[in-house]
C-alpha cells in the first residue's frame, strides 16, 4: 500500500515536469528506507517513475548531508571531523610558520574556514547521539588550541569562551528553537505550521530524538518569542499558480534551435 502511495505521487510528479516541458533522470534518482526496524530496512520497494524502476541508496547524500537508514548520521559526523582534520592541518601550517600570526588573524582563520563546517546542518545534528557530537567538539578542541595555543587539557567550553565563539551545543540549541518559532509564523494551513503543531498534540511512540522534539524540550526553558509578526504570504498559492508559457521554435541567427515565447 505504501509503494503505491509513493508511485502515484511520483506519477503526479512525472506530469508536472512534463507540463513544464522538464524530465526526470531516472538513471540518478534513487529511493532510500529510513526505520528503526531491521524488518522494513531489509524489504526492497518497486518504486518505479514510467516504466524504470528506482535503484535503493540506503546512504544518500542530501544538500551535503549523508543520511544512514536510522538517522544516527554518524556517517555524515564522520565526515564532517574528516573535513576539519584536513582543515586543521592546514591552520597547523599557518600557525608554525615564522610570518607573525596573531590569535586574532588565527581566529578569522578558524570561523571563516573551520567552524562555518562545524555548524552546517546544525538543527539536523540534533538526531545524533551524544558520544557522536563529542568527536565534533574533540576536532574543534584541536583547532582552537593551535588559535590560542593553551594546554590541550584545556576543557573546550573554556577554549570556546576565550575566542569569543558561541558553544556548539547552544548554537545548536537556539537554531533549532529559532527555526520552531518561524515555522509557527507562517500562513494558516501551511505545512510546515501544521506539522509543528500537530507534532505538539500527537501521541508518539517512538522514543528516538527529533528535531522537533528537541525545539519542543527547549522551549520549555528558553523565553521564546510569541508575538512576532507572520511572515509574508507567498503571491500565489501552489494550486493556483500560473501554466507553463506557450512556447514556438525559430531558428536563431547561427542556424541553432531556439524556444521562445510568442509574446517576444
Amino acid at each position: 500500500m505504501l509503494t503505491e502511495a509513493i508511485n502515484r505521487d511520483l506519477a503526479s510528479l512525472k506530469r508536472f515536469c512534463e507540463c513544464w516541458e522538464m524530465r526526470i533522470n531516472t538513471g540518478k534518482t534513487v529511493y532510500t528506507t529510513f526505520s528503526l526496524s531491521n524488518a522494513v530496512l531489509k524489504k526492497a520497494l518497486d518504486i518505479r517513475i514510467g516504466n524504470d524502476s528506482l535503484q535503493r541508496n540506503d546512504l544518500p547524500r542530501y544538500l551535503g548531508v549523508s543520511l544512514d537508514p536510522r538517522l544516527c548520521l554518524r556517517r555524515h559526523i564522520e565526515e564532517v571531523a574528516n573535513s576539519v582534520r584536513e582543515r586543521t592541518r592546514i591552520l597547523q601550517k599557518l600557525a608554525g610558520t615564522n610570518w607573525g600570526p596573531t590569535p586574532q588573524s588565527l581566529r578569522t582563520i578558524y570561523v571563516s574556514f573551520i567552524r562555518l563546517v562545524l555548524k552546517y546542518a546544525n538543527r539536523v545534528l540534533n538526531l545524533a547521539s551524544r558520544t557522536s557530537l563529542e568527536k565534533l567538539d574533540r576536532v574543534q578542541n584541536a583547532a582552537l588550541c593551535l588559535v590560542l595555543g593553551p594546554l590541550k587539557s584545556t576543557p573546550i567550553a573554556i577554549l570556546e569562551l576565550a575566542a569569543g565563539c558561541e558553544l556548539l551545543g547552544l548554537r545548536r540549541g537556539e537554531q533549532t528553537v529559532l527555526a520552531q518559532e518561524r515555522y509557527l509564523r507562517t500562513c494558516e494551513g501551511a505545512p510546515l505550521k501544521t506539522m509543528v503543531e500537530d507534532f505538539a498534540t500527537q501521541r508518539r511512540r517512538i522514543k528516538k530524538a527529533s528535531v522537533l522534539s528537541v525545539a519542543q524540550n527547549l522551549s520549555k526553558k528558553y523565553s521564546v518569542p510569541t508575538k512576532r509578526a507572520l511572515l509574508p504570504v507567498p503571491s500565489w498559492a501552489p494550486e493556483t499558480a500560473p501554466t507553463p508559457p506557450e512556447t514556438i521554435l525559430y531558428i536563431g541567427p547561427m542556424g541553432r534551435k531556439m524556444k521562445r515565447s510568442p509574446s517576444l
